[in-house]
């Protein structure tokens, strides 16, 4: 199933627009956050498109197997249109605007605690609901 939802993912990627990719991430990342949280979640994006570390197109960041749990199910929609059209004004302006994580290449919600992999980064600050780290 993780196979076949990466292969779905990998090629839906290679052929997406990156402001719709940059979109559909913000909508299942943040939905419900506002605006600066939302517009963190897009720089996380850019921060991995611009590090060596992580592949060099928005889309291959975001479908990248394993980062954003969204992206490991196959079927899921945005259903929400109000919230996807505001996520997709979101990801017009994050391409616009300063990046308000300082940095980070990392994010957790706040609700799950401590992330088993935060121990090898520094954490940068707290935007809405998540934690952010570089």
């Amino acid at each position: 199933m993780v196979a076949a939802a990466a292969m779905v993912h990998n090629s839906v990627a290679n052929a997406a627009d990156p402001l719709e990719c940059l979109a559909r991430n913000i909508y299942h990342e943040s939905r419900g956050e506002f605006k600066e949280g939302q517009l963190a979640v897009a720089h996380v994006v850019f921060n991995r498109v611009a590090d060596k570390r992580w592949p060099n197109t928005v889309c291959e960041v975001v479908y990248q197997p394993k980062q954003f749990s969204w992206t490991m199910v196959p079927t899921l929609e945005e259903n929400d249109r109000k919230a996807y059209s505001y996520a997709h004004e979101m990801a017009v302006e994050a391409y616009l605007s300063h990046d308000n994580t300082e940095g980070a290449t990392h994010y957790h919600a706040l609700w799950m605690g401590k992330a088993w992999w935060s121990k090898d980064y520094q954490p940068i600050k707290i935007i809405g609901n998540h934690i952010f780290y570089r």
